[in-house]
């Protein structure tokens, strides 16, 4: 017999699972516990070097809104992460085609976020990318609250 759970899960997916994903991660979670919604996010990356730390800019963008992602590692997308989320949210429309394909379950992945990537970008690129999480995720939770 399944155990009810009532915390919903969240799995953010980027590419290498160091910048946005992460990032992704981070401000959601902090978002969802101010606003009192029993949901938390991961992340993972369909390209990853596993292990990695994340972007010194990802890192500094996030801290000054009270995030702080400084201990993640980068994780490769399994299909434990995959099948134990409740929505898998990819960064981009590239990240929604081949999360589809791979795991055939178009009612699990939602739309993309729509945000660009910033790796290699100064501060000011991983600030608006910052932003562009803040606004979409809020709208994010607004739907599935």
């Amino acid at each position: 017999r399944k155990r009810e759970r009532l915390m919903k899960k969240y799995l953010f997916i980027c590419t290498g699972n160091t910048c946005r994903s992460p990032m992704a991660q981070g401000i959601f979670n902090k978002m969802a516990k101010e606003r009192g919604i029993d949901a938390a996010a991961k992340s993972a990356g369909i390209s990853v070097s596993p292990g990695m730390l994340p972007a010194e800019n990802a890192v500094s963008a996030c801290k000054e809104i009270g995030v702080d992602i400084s201990n993640h590692r980068s994780v490769m997308l399994s299909n434990d992460l995959f099948y134990e989320a409740d929505r898998v949210v990819p960064l981009n429309t590239t990240h929604k085609i081949i999360l589809t394909d791979a795991f055939n379950d178009g009612e699990k992945v939602t739309e993309p976020l729509g945000v660009d990537d910033p790796f290699g970008g100064n501060l000011d690129v991983y600030r608006a990318c910052r932003d562009e999480l803040v606004k979409k995720i809020g709208e994010l939770l607004d739907e599935n609250g």
